[in-house]
């Protein structure tokens, strides 16, 4: 910074004969006994410096105003996918995030019942998305001739599979159409003798036939799969938590039918039921008499050996 002397003042005393005598600052670097032409001269440049060309404030002003229009559309994410996206599920098919499959099964004295539904997870499917068939194939697990119990294309139904069909296998497919292609929602169910009486929801899978390969990923895609993954995620808990209160009750249940028959059982051992009592009585007599037989068994089975290892043999 070039300073540029006056002349039209008396006596005038040049600042760098004028001593600063205030406080020093570290940051400017001035120091106490500096002139005060010295202290003036870092002030000075110190706010040229600051000083912004009104340019460069109307560049960083268009610059603010573009960020906030950026649509997350628009911005590619370079995020680790880890496992929101891989094995059969794609960017598309994670937005299907209701994938829940509700069926019921009750016994009945011929077999049991086994009712289903799949259409509260076709009406919430997302916009651009539709149904393009439904199939639910029922078998019994038994060689015969009229092994299939259903065939059906209906998003709600139900059936009954007799006793002598069981263990039997109920197939649901369900295909879906979108903007990328054909996607497939597919879920198995077993039944057997030994399937206790609830209401159930199941997971479908998903079978992906669009490309599941992901070059660039925009960070509304990611969002959708950080939502899709959580939706799952909170759908299965919600299941297993249902479940295991369920199956607690049942097992409450089972315990005071287990008690309620021991108690019955005990009654009519105490006397109300001689031919009862007797046949206890019996099974107990067969059941020591079985005893002495298998210790008998044993130690002619020792003997045996005994006998084969003396002929030099070996056991």
């Amino acid at each position: 910074m070039i300073r540029k002397e006056t002349s039209s003042c008396l006596n005038v005393t040049p600042d760098s004969c004028i001593s600063y005598v205030g406080s020093e600052g570290s940051r400017l670097d001035i120091k106490s006994d500096d002139s005060v032409g010295r202290v003036l001269d870092i002030i000075l440049n110190k706010l040229e410096a600051l000083t912004v060309d009104a340019d460069v404030i109307g560049g960083i002003t268009s610059l603010q105003d573009e960020i906030k229009q950026i649509q997350a559309s628009s911005v590619i994410t370079q995020s680790k996918l880890y496992g929101l996206v891989g094995g059969n599920i794609s960017s598309c098919a994670a937005t299907v995030t209701n994938r829940n499959l509700n069926y019921y099964i009750a016994q009945i004295d011929t077999g049991v019942t086994f009712t289903y539904s799949v259409e509260d997870m076709i009406n919430s499917l997302p916009e651009g998305i539709s149904v393009q068939s439904v199939s639910v194939i029922g078998s019994a697990n038994v060689t015969s001739s009229g092994s299939t119990l259903v065939n059906s294309t209906k998003k709600v139904g139900g059936f009954t599979i007799p006793m002598s069909n069981l263990p039997a296998s109920i197939q649901f497919r369900v295909k879906l159409s979108s903007t990328c292609g054909v996607l497939e929602l597919y879920k198995d169910v077993s039944v057997t003798t030994a399937t206790l009486p609830n209401d159930y929801i199941g997971t479908m899978q998903v079978i992906d036939t669009t490309s599941t390969g992901v070059s660039e990923l925009t960070q509304d895609k990611y969002n959708e799969l950080l939502a899709s993954k959580l939706t799952l995620l909170e759908s299965r808990l919600d299941s297993m938590g249902s479940f295991s209160d369920k199956t607690e009750v049942q097992a409450l249940e089972i315990k005071e039918l287990q008690e309620k028959s021991v108690q019955e059982t005990t009654v009519l051992v105490d006397g109300k039921d001689t031919s009862l009592q007797a046949s206890v009585t019996d099974l107990v007599a067969k059941n020591a008499s079985l005893q002495s037989n298998l210790d008998l068994l044993k130690n002619s089975n020792e003997s045996l050996k005994a006998a084969i290892v003396g002929l030099g043999g070996k056991v």
